[in-house]
């Protein structure tokens, strides 16, 4: 298990976990599976299915979760604040999204990314070079898209791949 941290251009950057499954080189040369996690249910739903497929495809799977740690400003007092629970808690989310997977899959390839970026940019980011792109479906309630985008419609949208949008109790290829 390794952490490395990589600059994605200004004010982004990623930290990648690695985790290499024990005898599985041939993973190397598999274009990976990308899904999205953010602690929802068709999130994990959207886990599952990532998994499902990465270890019936024999590629490597890439968990994707962005935060933001909260930044303070005191205008009146001229400091600043840096809140890092956010990270904190982003980084607990992605181990135990790797423990699921590892349980499930035991020789499957696993990495776990951590973005600091808008959500839809890091799935794109990271699913330039990927087989497949899975997210899950996000927004059940009509108002709720029309104020805030879907990250899931705005990747499908714009990714040179495919892209599996998963449900609750479907899923739909793009």
């Amino acid at each position: 298990m390794m952490w490395s941290r990589t600059p994605q251009g200004p004010g982004q950057w990623h930290l990648v976990k690695h985790f290499a499954a024990p005898g599985n080189s041939a993973a190397d040369s598999v274009r990976p599976i990308v899904v999205g996690v953010n602690g929802s249910s068709d999130s994990v739903r959207a886990l599952e299915w990532a998994v499902v497929r990465a270890y019936a495809g024999q590629a490597p799977l890439r968990i994707v979760h962005v935060a933001q740690p909260a930044l303070w400003l005191d205008p009146f007092a001229f400091t600043a604040y840096w809140d890092a629970g956010p990270l904190e808690g982003a980084q607990a989310l992605l181990e135990d999204a790797v423990q699921w997977a590892r349980s499930r899959a035991p020789f499957l390839q696993v990495s776990a990314v951590l973005c600091r970026t808008n959500p839809a940019t890091a799935l794109l980011n990271e699913g330039r070079t990927a087989d497949l792109i899975v997210l899950g479906r996000g927004h059940g309630r009509r108002l709720a898209r029309w104020f805030d985008p879907s990250v899931a419609a705005g990747v499908a949208r714009q990714a040179r791949g495919r892209v599996v949008i998963v449900g609750h109790d479907d899923e739909v290829l793009y």
